[in-house]
C-alpha cells in the first residue's frame, strides 16, 4: 500500500473519481444521499 501512495497511483481525489462516483452513478444514487443519514431508501419493496 506504501508502494502505491508513494508512487501517486490511487489517490483519493483518482479512486472518488474514477471508482466511486462512477458507481453512485450506475445505481442512480446522488453524492449527497451518502452523507445522508435519514432512512429515506430509493429501492424498490418487495411485492408478492
Amino acid at each position: 500500500m506504501e508502494e502505491i501512495k508513494r508512487l501517486n497511483i490511487m489517490t483519493e481525489e483518482i479512486y472518488v473519481q474514477e471508482v466511486y462516483l462512477p458507481i453512485l452513478n450506475a445505481l442512480g444514487i446522488e453524492r449527497h444521499e451518502m452523507r445522508n443519514r435519514s432512512i429515506s431508501r430509493k429501492s424498490l419493496q418487495n411485492v408478492g
